[in-house]
């Protein structure tokens, strides 16, 4: 078989602005449920004191302890009918961390007064940060017995990072 050129991609090292460019975007629609996807922009040079690896596995674990589906914070938003779900992606880059949260509710500014406010306040204790790593190391290890997840690691960091940052 023959196989055509490989053109490799221009990577575009573009400096991200600090500033949020857009603040608001209300989409109308016919759906059961509103959908909130609610974003936040934290400029690395406030914590840049680690590397990228680090750096997603503290994001990684301080929005579990906080967020995740078994967090008192997400078991008050269901118990009081506020949300069906909710889930969060953390992205890191050279630049940001960005944090992306999806929700579905009926009550979106409520929402984004809630998020934001335990987004000031995040906790977490030194036993729960411990039991996460462990948890996170154990998942990361489970990851490569899966092929198809070892592929989707690497091009993920290839792609995001210029680099393999396998931990």
């Amino acid at each position: 078989k023959e196989y055509s050129k490989y053109n490799k991609p221009i990577i575009l090292n573009k400096k991200e602005e600090d500033k949020v460019v857009k603040k608001e975007e209300i989409i109308d629609s016919v759906v059961a449920k509103e959908k909130l996807f609610l974003g936040y922009k934290i400029p690395r040079k406030k914590i840049n004191k680690y590397n990228d690896i680090n750096l997603k596995c503290y994001t990684d674990i301080i929005l579990n302890n906080n967020f995740s589906v078994i967090s008192d914070f997400n078991d008050y938003l269901i118990q009081n009918d506020l949300i069906d779900d909710l889930y969060y992606m953390p992205f890191i880059d050279k630049d940001h961390i960005v944090i992306i949260f999806e929700i579905s509710t009926s009550y979106p500014k409520k929402l984004i007064k809630l998020i934001s406010d335990k987004m000031k306040n995040l906790e977490i204790s030194d036993s729960d940060f411990e039991r996460k790593r462990k948890n996170l190391l154990v998942g990361n290890i489970l990851d490569f017995e899966d092929p198809n997840e070892v592929n989707s690691i690497i091009r993920g960091d290839l792609i995001k990072y210029e680099k393999l940052l396998i931990i």
